[in-house]
């Protein structure tokens, strides 16, 4: 998804395209414990609503409106406008998004008395954890304990000291980690803007630049603007990325460093991993060398059929929330406008295939969700598998026409595969696609095809080489 933005300053302040829901919210922002390790101002004085809690402390957030001077407005902890140089790294982000490319797919809808709609969306690392649990969790990390595990999920910060403006992002991958508790965590080392004194965390814990520090992955809450169709999020979700490298800001937001990060990172990184489905659409261990593609076992992914298509999936929270974040990673793969072959994933029969009275079938998880595009499948067998009707196009798969199914590739899709000395001798074609094939034509003698057969070359040419056999029905 690459539809996160910033609010603009007339959007957060008094003028006639103010958010209602900020009239009814103030336009300031609690910052999270995430955020200040990242570099971010809390300032001590200042709570939201009131509240005497170091979790309700205020940061500064960027917005999207440039000044004549080429600094970008911020909103401040006193809910007034404020001038920033681009390349700060202590101001935090509050992202938004329209609220209806997620208004069927988030979850915990709640309504306050105010009338505001709040929503859960996505998740992100947010809290620290207890002081009680931040040392159980360095000794589990430290002496690699089973109590700790890698999910296989990772996020991405910027590796840059927080007053270094003249240097551009480099990104710093951490990983996330699930514990016995039933939460997931991630260990950040502090990159503090309080010039090496200790500041506190909500925890009531007092850090120092470069102390190590366990932050709970929560769900993400949005306030809803049902009326301007926006999603903003309720806090200040990350900080420590500049808004833009170079200074002279002229209003075009697309076209900054940190529009870039929530492109490349952000948007993808609150996607849940609730099912290992990161496993199968993202690279991360490499196997036969550079290049290649993660290799998807079933020793690395739940059984995402199971996962999906439970029977009690309405009745499940966490069952709605595996199904919603599968959908939000469909529409980020629907904008992918090609992939090559080598950039796609590599998974195993075991998973891609279910077994169905005696034969073998594809899951209807990567059918429903059209995931076999971004699969490559040349180490898959397909025999005594299920095929027809099934878009296979330019996925690398093997296929031997003699052992598929019921020797049945009828009304399947095949573009860009391999049939060169493949046997089609009685095999079922009939209204299946072969365009872009690599054909050895004189194999394709007595198969059965009709005028809905598409090959890479004229019919008529073909027809010349061919004994076309009619099946009897």
């Amino acid at each position: 998804m690459s539809d996160f933005t910033f609010l603009t300053e007339n959007q957060c302040f008094y003028s006639r395209e103010e958010l209602d829901i900020l009239k009814k919210r103030e336009n300031i922002a609690s910052i999270t414990d995430f955020s200040i390790l990242l570099g971010g101002d809390a300032i001590d004085n200042y709570y939201y609503n009131n509240s005497d809690s170091l979790e309700d402390r205020l940061g500064y957030y960027w917005t999207r409106t440039g000044n004549s001077n080429n600094d970008v407005r911020i909103v401040k902890t006193t809910g007034n406008a404020g001038n920033c140089d681009a390349r700060v790294r202590n101001v935090g982000a509050r992202p938004v998004l329209p609220y209806s490319s997620i208004r069927n797919i988030s979850l915990n809808k709640v309504r306050g008395k105010d009338g505001v709609l709040e929503v859960e969306y996505g998740e992100y690392p947010q809290k620290a954890a207890s002081k009680k649990l931040q040392d159980k969790l360095e000794k589990a990390y430290n002496y690699k304990q089973s109590s700790i595990r890698k999910t296989g999920k990772t996020y991405t910060i910027d590796s840059i000291k927080y007053d270094k403006y003249d240097e551009k992002f480099r990104e710093q991958i951490i990983e996330e980690y699930s514990f016995d508790d039933g939460k997931k965590y991630v260990r950040v080392k502090a990159n503090s803007c309080y010039d090496g004194s200790k500041f506190k965390l909500s925890n009531g814990k007092k850090y120092k630049d470069g102390d190590y520090v366990w932050v709970e992955v929560q769900p993400i809450k949005w306030l809803i603007d049902e009326k301007s169709d926006i999603a903003l999020s309720k806090r200040i979700l990350f900080a420590g990325v500049q808004f833009n490298h170079e200074i002279n800001y002229k209003g075009n937001f697309r076209t900054t460093d940190i529009k870039k990060f929530m492109d490349r990172y952000f948007s993808k990184e609150i996607v849940s991993n609730t099912v290992s489905l990161q496993a199968v659409v993202d690279q991360s261990e490499n196997i036969e060398g550079k290049g290649q593609t993660n290799l998807v076992t079933d020793e690395n992914v739940i059984n995402l059929e199971n996962a999906l298509l439970s029977k009690h999936m309405e009745k499940s929270e966490k069952i709605k929330s595996i199904v919603s974040q599968v959908i939000c990673l469909q529409e980020q793969l629907n904008k992918l406008e090609h992939i090559d072959i080598k950039d796609k994933t590599i998974i195993m029969g075991d998973i891609l295939f279910e077994n169905n009275s005696g034969h073998k079938k594809i899951r209807k998880t990567f059918k429903i969700y059209s995931l076999l595009q971004y699969l490559n499948l040349r180490f898959v067998s397909f025999d005594n598998v299920e095929v027809s009707g099934i878009d296979l196009s330019y996925t690398n798969a093997d296929i031997d026409p003699q052992k598929v199914y019921n020797k049945d590739m009828s009304k399947g899709n095949y573009s860009g595969l391999n049939f060169i000395n493949m046997d089609f001798n009685n095999v079922d074609i009939r209204g299946a696609n072969f365009t872009d094939c690599c054909f050895d034509f004189s194999s394709l003698e007595g198969a059965i095809i009709d005028e809905t057969t598409i090959f890479p070359l004229p019919k008529n040419i073909l027809l010349k080489n061919i004994n076309v056999k009619v099946k009897k029905l």
